[in-house]
């Protein structure tokens, strides 16, 4: 599955969908984030756009950003589904 995660390229308009949850996020801005004094790693910035699934399910009212690492290997697990200019990423 690192083989798989490490393949897929993520971009700025890309569209994901939480397919537990039924929602769907558009990447917005790729940056740095420090976790500790020399720990950073990258996440990217996601409005999430299903406006009634957010009420039902809290963690998207607090979810601004994901780490792109985890948000790669979720894509390559199967719980969202990704979709770029170029279609869906295949895990």
């Amino acid at each position: 599955m690192l083989y798989v995660a490490e393949q897929i390229i993520l971009s700025v308009g890309d569209v994901i969908l939480d397919l537990g949850a039924n929602q769907v996020g558009v990447l917005i801005r790729r940056h740095k984030h420090i976790v500790l004094e020399y720990d950073e790693v990258y996440v990217w910035d996601i409005y999430w756009g299903n406006p009634d699934v957010t009420g039902k399910h809290k963690f998207y009212m607090n979810l601004d950003y994901i780490e792109e690492d985890f948000l790669k290997f979720s894509i390559a697990a199967g719980i969202f589904d990704h979709y770029s200019e170029g279609g869906k990423s295949e895990p």
